[in-house]
């Protein structure tokens, strides 16, 4: 019986040699995720070479999935200790370069043009949650659902806003074309809003092959992660332009903080009707 179900397993330092990973394929790994958030190319070639190696010896096929960062919005630079927050007290983000010692700095400079008052800032892959209360000026005020303390450089997720940000950035760009010519088998694309971003990603994979000139290749399959709203909304546009070709899935914890469970189900369900 043709197992549907794949396993996939994020490869990081603790399982990144050969040794560990032949366990892992053996308990039944088939994807091993490298998340480019984090490492060298250096480091991530080693893994390719690893993984390639353990698939010659255990003569069971591994594919590999790059994972792209995407676009990223970080909690600026705060005291080592963080900044404490309490349940149903207020708290003000700023965009500004110049703020005070009771705001908490955003490092994305015009965020404040795209959040509304009712809207939910997810922090910390949703371990803090703020509803936001009013927006003045650069200036973002939200009440704190849940959460104790801001830690620096953390990020933010905006499930309920629309931002006017590219899915792939310059570093997700450098980060694929050293994906293409590494011959990864898959590349998830992080904060998907519609099937255009996946047509784009698709469009760049076939230039770097151009440009690497890469040829009889076996085709790069897309994994498109649904994590936004838009998304959401737009799902049954994505299914029917690559129901054939690509994946979608619905993200694991700590992104599905980003979408209520039953949302997804219902646009899935709407999807393949």
């Amino acid at each position: 019986m043709l197992k549907k179900t794949k396993i996939c397993a994020t490869i990081g330092p603790s399982c990144e040699d050969t040794k560990t990973l032949i366990e892992m394929v053996k308990a039944g790994m088939n994807i091993a995720r490298l998340n480019f958030s984090h490492g060298s190319y250096e480091n991530h070639a080693q893994l390719i070479k690893n993984l390639r190696e353990v698939e010659r010896k255990t003569s069971e096929p591994i594919a590999i999935m790059q994972d792209l960062q995407g676009p990223k919005i970080r909690v600026g630079d705060l005291p080592e200790e963080g900044f404490k927050i309490k349940e149903g007290a207020k708290v003000v983000l700023t965009t500004s370069a110049k703020h005070s010692e009771d705001e908490v700095p955003l490092d994305y400079p015009d965020l404040h043009k795209y959040i509304e008052k009712g809207q939910r800032i997810l922090i910390d892959d949703g371990h803090i949650e703020l509803k936001v209360v009013d927006v003045s000026g650069d200036r973002i005020t939200g009440l704190v659902v849940e959460g104790a303390v801001i830690n620096k450089h953390k990020g933010l997720n905006l499930p309920d806003s629309k931002l006017l940000i590219p899915a792939l950035g310059d570093k997700d760009k450098s980060d694929l074309k050293f994906g293409v010519e590494a011959g990864v088998d898959l590349v998830a694309m992080s904060f998907v809003r519609n099937a255009k971003d996946i047509i784009d990603l698709r469009f760049l994979i076939k230039q770097f092959e151009q440009e690497l000139n890469l040829k009889n290749q076996q085709p790069i399959k897309i994994i498109a992660k649904i994590e936004r709203h838009e998304a959401v909304e737009n799902l049954k546009e994505a299914v029917e332009l690559y129901f054939e070709d690509e994946g979608i899935k619905r993200e694991n914890l700590p992104y599905i903080v980003n979408l209520k469970l039953q949302q997804v189900k219902t646009r899935l369900n709407l999807a393949n009707a």
